[in-house]
């Protein structure tokens, strides 16, 4: 019995050290079809988000950075989680002895790893979303008011018109004939 111990003991070890170490290859299909749900999901959040600052701003606000930086992110991590999925779909189509093993295992465990990192990155990216009271901040009044006005339509004409019938009406009562006798003193 003591010989036999020991044995079990390594051989359990050894399972469980595999065991962790074969799970993101075990379960990669499931995980890719996590991660699609999840990028399906944090996508309609980032439209939503979108949609509500978009009506804030016409609304005069101005988005917050924090949201900025946020959207920035999920742009930048929606087309990493888009190229990690179609590394997946292709990979899962590599499988041989019948979907079964992996036709290389080395790359199909790193890409497993990355699935479960891109699938965590996600869940945090959308948990973010509720943490946002403000969307956008409004904006603080012009230094000055405008006033629309309608456009003066003939008022260069109408007031040379009018100066032309001043001058006529006071030089011509005054007795000068002309501009160049109204700008001289009389001698």
């Amino acid at each position: 019995m003591d010989l036999v111990s020991p044995i079990v003991d390594v051989f359990n070890r050894l399972w469980d050290c595999t065991v962790k170490r074969s799970e993101p290859i075990r379960h990669l299909r499931e995980n890719l079809e996590s991660l699609k749900k999840a990028k399906g999901e944090l996508d309609d959040i980032h439209k939503d988000v979108e949609s509500n600052v978009q009506l804030e701003e016409q609304q005069h606000s101005r988005r917050t950075n924090e949201v900025k930086g946020w959207q920035e992110a999920v742009d930048r991590t929606l087309t990493e989680v888009e190229a990690t999925l179609q590394r997946g779909d292709e990979e899962i189509q590599k499988r041989c002895l019948g979907n079964w093993c992996p036709k290389n295992c080395c790359s199909t465990y790193k890409l497993g790893k990355e699935v479960i990192k891109k699938l965590t990155d996600v869940k945090e990216l959308a948990s973010k979303r509720r943490d946002f009271h403000v969307l956008a901040d409004k904006l603080p009044p012009a230094a000055v008011d405008v006033w629309p006005m309608e456009k003066t339509v003939d008022t260069e004409s109408r007031l040379s018109q009018l100066w032309n019938m001043f001058k006529i009406v006071v030089w011509e009562s005054s007795g000068y004939m002309g501009w160049e006798e109204w700008e001289r003193p009389p001698s």
